[in-house]
């Protein structure tokens, strides 16, 4: 089979963006991962391999893939992809109990896995009647330590043509999996279809080409890879993965990768300030800057400016749902931090099309100024959870508002306001809402007073001690050791009501961190608990 031979079935599928670019510039580099660079041709090849294994075992419709910033993972979900499937991204350092919860409910036969981790993996899975069988590339490296284990080595490139699967743009390209409430993942399947709508509007917002060298920092069970992925190869850039080791501290990787695309979660700023490499001009290639996951604050858009002086700065928001992200706000500049809602970069407007409206506690659209729950609609949203139709029905509502084109809404669980210029600024979470001695309190509040007392992008204010919902005081956690105690709490006292006023500052000198590089608040407060 020679990649040549794939058929695009005129961009259906998100898979088709990268054999687009790999018709165009067949010898381009499209990958660069772990030392090493393939050419669109070569990472081609892989993904053909692959696609053709999975027709050859009958593979079912979901297919995992299990590797960690190396050629494999990125080559399996392209040739899951091609070969009309849906990927599951498993990750190697999560817990085995979480990833077999995951590949049980996502109904995984198969699983594209690294030579590395085959041997874990077998034996993590063999205990089970129904284990997944695997499939891995040709390591000649590793046949050693992988003799004897049953898994099926990718098909070879050569023999007949191979004819990329037809398949409806309705299909899921990938089902992601977050956090659930009642401990269980929630499955999120995102189609061919709200891919191929969010790369045209991200496409929109900045120039992009061949020429282009793009970061790769999330990993690839956080739906922002999609991002990295898809926008990169849409254009025929090459994807640069950020080694594990240099994630949260990227400033060489950027210099010497020639980087012209960055994102990143904005945690990265703050770790990056803190150990001096966020200099001025510090990365003069960069000409994309984009930022999301987390609130963005405005001294962390300064500092990224500074450092890179020929990009823009671009907040992004969405949560999974909506496919990666949904609106945007480029960073101007000239902002004043009394006009930004607590001191954070407003999240912006819709992209392209896609619609969205604050709805207050009487269940009406909220006036401008005035915070309500963030609704979304257009064609970015998630079918609905994976298996899961109560969820989907408390989730996504169908109703008519004035001026709006969409019926079908997305409940963020977000709150928002829109501000005087009609950007959307992002206030903190409905169910996250804490209340101190009765108050209802955003802890973001706090966090600002902290942060430009203490002039650290890296602060986290928690509620505590904690009962449900409810707790007595505040104790915040800046990352430093020459910390000023009674000064950041007398600045608090003066900004802050006292029920707002932390009871203690704690120095720390790394903070935990989640799979997808967030500050982890629920490890704070085992800390708190722990004495």
């Amino acid at each position: 089979m020679s990649a040549e031979n794939f058929d695009l079935k005129e961009m259906r599928c998100i898979a088709g963006l990268f054999w687009s670019s790999y018709r165009r510039f067949p010898d381009r580099p499209a990958l660069s991962v772990d030392g090493k660079t393939l050419s669109y041709r070569d990472l081609a090849s892989m993904a053909a391999g692959f696609a053709v294994t999975l027709d050859e075992v009958d593979a079912t419709q979901q297919v995992g893939v299990i590797a960690y910033r190396t050629a494999t993972a990125y080559a399996g979900i392209l040739g899951i992809l091609a070969s009309g499937r849906t990927y599951v991204a498993l990750n190697p350092k999560f817990p085995h109990e979480r990833n077999q919860t995951i590949a049980e409910f996502a109904e995984l036969k198969h699983i594209i896995c690294d030579p590395e981790y085959l041997a874990l993996e077998f034996d993590n899975y063999k205990a089970n009647q129904d284990e997944p069988a695997f499939i891995t590339i040709d390591d000649a490296d590793l046949k050693k330590s992988i003799a004897g284990i049953p898994c099926r080595v990718a098909a070879p490139i050569g023999g007949q043509p191979f004819e990329m699967a037809a398949l409806a743009s309705e299909a899921p390209a990938y089902i992601m999996f977050t956090s659930g409430t009642t401990g269980k993942p929630k499955g999120v399947p995102i189609t061919n279809d709200n891919v191929l709508a969010y790369v045209n509007n991200v496409l929109a917002l900045a120039p992009l080409d061949e020429h282009d060298r793009f970061s790769q920092t999330f990993d690839l069970t956080f739906d922002l890879s999609v991002h990295d992925m898809f926008v990169c190869w849409a254009v025929g850039a090459c994807l640069c993965v950020v080694p594990d080791r240099a994630v949260m501290a990227p400033a060489k990787f950027i210099r010497e990768q020639n980087l012209t695309v960055w994102f990143s979660v904005p945690s990265t700023i703050g770790f990056m300030h803190k150990l001096r490499t966020l200099k001025p001009n510090s990365f003069p290639t960069l000409r994309c800057s984009w930022f999301c996951g987390e609130a963005l604050p405005a001294q962390s858009a300064r500092l990224w400016c500074e450092a890179a002086p020929n990009s823009f700065v671009e907040n992004l928001y969405g949560p999974t749902e909506a496919t990666i992200a949904f609106t945007n706000y480029r960073w101007r500049g000239d902002e004043l931090d009394k006009s930004l809602a607590g001191g954070y970069v407003p999240i912006g407007r819709p992209m392209g099309d896609l619609e969205a409206v604050i709805i207050n506690d009487d269940n009406k659209l909220a006036p401008p100024g005035e915070s309500g729950e963030l609704h979304l609609g257009g064609n970015q949203l998630t079918p609905g959870y994976w298996q899961e139709p109560e969820k989907s029905a408390l989730a996504f509502i169908n109703q008519a508002f004035p001026e709006k084109t969409s019926s079908r809404w997305y409940r963020t669980g977000d709150l928002a306001k829109q501000n005087d210029e009609g950007n959307l600024e992002f206030i903190g979470r409905v169910d996250s809402q804490v209340k101190i001695l009765g108050y209802r309190v955003e802890l973001g509040e706090i966090e600002r007073v902290v942060r430009l007392v203490c002039q650290s992008e890296l602060v986290a204010a928690v509620a505590w001690p904690r009962v449900g919902a409810s707790a007595s005081g505040v104790v915040a956690f800046v990352c430093g050791t020459n910390l000023d105690v009674s000064t950041i709490i007398n600045a608090c006292e003066k900004s802050l009501p006292p029920y707002m006023v932390p009871k203690m500052i704690y120095s720390i000198e790394q903070f935990p961190l989640n799979a997808n590089g967030k500050i982890d608040r629920g490890q704070l407060e085992q800390r708190l608990a722990e004495g």
